[in-house]
C-alpha cells in the first residue's frame, strides 16, 4: 500500500504522472470507486476537509470521520493499534490532518494507505499537486530556466509596487510566522490560505525591493 505523505521518496516521473492524472479528471465522467476512507482531521480545516469529502462523494467512495478527541487515543491507545483497528474495519485509506510533525510515525505501516492533508508545518503534498496542476491548466508555466543570478538581479518594475502591497507582504509574513511558532503549518491570512511558500514569497519580494531601493508607484523609495 503506497502512502502520499510528502515528496521525499517520490521520483520526478511519478510526480509528473500524478499531475497528468489530475489534469485528466472530468467531473462529468468520473469512474466510481468502491472503497472506504477515513477522514481524520485533528486540526480544524475548512477547504481541505471539504475538498476531500466532496471528491470522495463524487467518486462513490464511502467516508467516515474521526478525530483524536473522540478516539481511544485519549485513553492511551497507541498509533499502531489504532491503524490496525482501521484495517480490521475495512478502511482502505486514511486522510490525516494534524498540527503535529509526526509524519515519520506513519511511514512504516503498509496495510492502510495514508494521505497527508497537512502535517504540522512540514507536509501538505495534495495542495502542492493541485496547485501545480492548476498552474499547468491555466498555462502559467513558461518553462524559462532561472538561475541563481536571475533571482538576485535588480528587478525591472515600472511603478507597479504600492504601499498596500508592501504592507500586505509584511502582514502575510508576520501572521504566518506566528502560526508556525505554535505548530500550525497552514493558516488563513486575509481570508486566503497561507503556508511556508506564501511566507517565503512575501519575504523574498520585500528583500529584493529593499535591497535595490525600488520606487513605489507614488515615487517614494523603499528603504
Amino acid at each position: 500500500m503506497k502512502h502520499l505523505l510528502d515528496f521525499q521518496n517520490i521520483q520526478k516521473k511519478e510526480m509528473e504522472n500524478l499531475i497528468e492524472e489530475i489534469l485528466k479528471v472530468d467531473l462529468h465522467k468520473l469512474n466510481q470507486i468502491k472503497s472506504l476512507t477515513l477522514l481524520q482531521f485533528n486540526e480544524n480545516s475548512t477547504r481541505t476537509r471539504l475538498s476531500f469529502a466532496i471528491a470522495a462523494k463524487r467518486l462513490g467512495i464511502d467516508i467516515v470521520e474521526s478525530t483524536d478527541n473522540i478516539s481511544a487515543k485519549s485513553k492511551g491507545e497507541g498509533l499502531m493499534h489504532e491503524l490496525e483497528t482501521y484495517q480490521s474495519m475495512g478502511i482502505e485509506t486514511v486522510v490525516i490532518r494534524s498540527s503535529e510533525n509526526n509524519i515519520e510515525d506513519y511511514k512504516n505501516y503498509k496495510e492502510v494507505a495514508i494521505i497527508s492533508g497537512g502535517f504540522g508545518n512540514s507536509s501538505h503534498p495534495t495542495q502542492a499537486l493541485v496547485d501545480a496542476a492548476t498552474l499547468m491548466k491555466l498555462n502559467k508555466f513558461n518553462y524559462v530556466k532561472i538561475g541563481r543570478r536571475d533571482l538576485l538581479d535588480e528587478p525591472k518594475i515600472d511603478n507597479a509596487i504600492t504601499e498596500a502591497g508592501v504592507r500586505e507582504n509584511l502582514n502575510e509574513g508576520i501572521e504566518y510566522m506566528a502560526f508556525w511558532k505554535i505548530g500550525t503549518g497552514c493558516c488563513v491570512v486575509n481570508y486566503l490560505m497561507a503556508d511556508a511558500a506564501t511566507c517565503e514569497v512575501s519575504r523574498a519580494q520585500l528583500w529584493i525591493w529593499l535591497k535595490y531601493k525600488v520606487k513605489l508607484n507614488d515615487g517614494r523609495i523603499i528603504d
